[in-house]
């Protein structure tokens, strides 16, 4: 799986200001899991790639004000859809 962000304000630019952005994972179970963290650099672009646990599931983006985060506690910036598979952009940012 590979998360690509580009125009993704700096964690710490936003409003409140958070510590930085994680990607998650939520099965169909209902249960959320950490990926990792999703760095963004000068250029406001991140990138992230880590193999998938099943065929089945759906990925996020929060801000959070811890990067080790258990559940997810901060807004939900992008999400994919399950029909399309393709990122939709939060009305936060």
């Amino acid at each position: 799986m590979k998360v690509e962000v580009r125009h993704l304000p700096r964690p710490e630019a936003l409003t409140p200001p958070r510590h930085g952005y994680v990607v998650w994972i939520q099965g169909r179970d209902g249960q959320h899991v950490i990926v990792d963290q999703l760095r963004v650099n000068k250029n406001l672009e991140g990138e992230l790639e880590t193999s998938a646990p099943s065929q089945q599931f759906d990925i996020f983006i929060t801000a959070e004000d811890r990067v080790a985060a258990q559940t997810p506690s901060g807004p939900r910036l992008s999400q994919t859809v399950p029909e399309a598979k393709q990122a939709v952009p939060s009305p936060f940012l």
